[in-house]
């Protein structure tokens, strides 16, 4: 029986006692709001996160790779309540304080490559659009952007000056607009939109 954090103090939480898939069997995991922690093969909870809908937030969660690196990896949930969504998440990072929560996601960076070496960044936010067929005007209204920032940030084929959090909102908001019009549309990933490339 899943639980629910209304009446549960963070101190009370069992991880253990927590129902959990293994990462490998995400697709498994249920389509509710919930509360939900990456605990490693020791059992510590190496990230805590939030979603209105838990089965879609994995279908590409932007940790996923760093998790399938650390081996055993699985997610165990705790439904709640979507307007207390915040409230609990941040009460249960301040109490088990994992490793990862704080800890920006970042990009790889020319300077971590071999000196021979050239690294570039493809921006490809044109092609994701194209092939979703969404409107400059359709992803602006989505992200509170007027059309012309879209338009701009469009048109370039390297790393806009954005940050990470902006370009995770961006693929959110793909996803959520190309599975509106059409279901067959293909899940934008964080390396649909962002390829690393080496000139030798």
């Amino acid at each position: 029986m899943r639980r629910s954090l209304m009446v549960i103090d963070p101190a009370d939480v069992q991880i253990n006692e927590l129902p959990s898939v293994a990462l490998a069997n995400k697709n498994q995991l249920p389509k509710t709001p919930s509360i939900y922690f990456a605990i490693d093969s020791e059992g510590t909870v190496q990230y805590i996160g939030r979603s209105e809908n838990l089965n879609r937030r994995w279908l590409n969660h932007h940790r996923h790779d760093q998790f399938v690196k650390m081996n055993g990896v699985k997610i165990a949930y705790i439904d709640c309540p979507t307007e207390l969504l915040s409230e609990v998440e941040s009460a249960l990072i301040e109490w088990f304080k994992p490793a990862l929560n704080g800890v920006q996601f970042r990009f790889p960076k020319p300077y971590e490559a071999t000196p021979v070496s050239r690294i570039g960044i493809r921006w490809k936010l044109r092609a994701v659009m194209a092939e979703r067929k969404i409107s400059n005007a359709a992803l602006g209204k989505a992200i509170g952007k007027h059309e012309t920032t879209i338009s701009r940030l469009r048109q370039r084929d390297t790393l806009p000056a954005i940050g990470n959090d902006e370009i995770e909102a961006l693929r959110v908001e793909i996803n959520k607009i190309a599975t509106a019009k059409d279901s067959e549309f293909p899940i934008c990933r964080l390396s649909d939109l962002v390829e690393v490339v080496e000139d030798d």
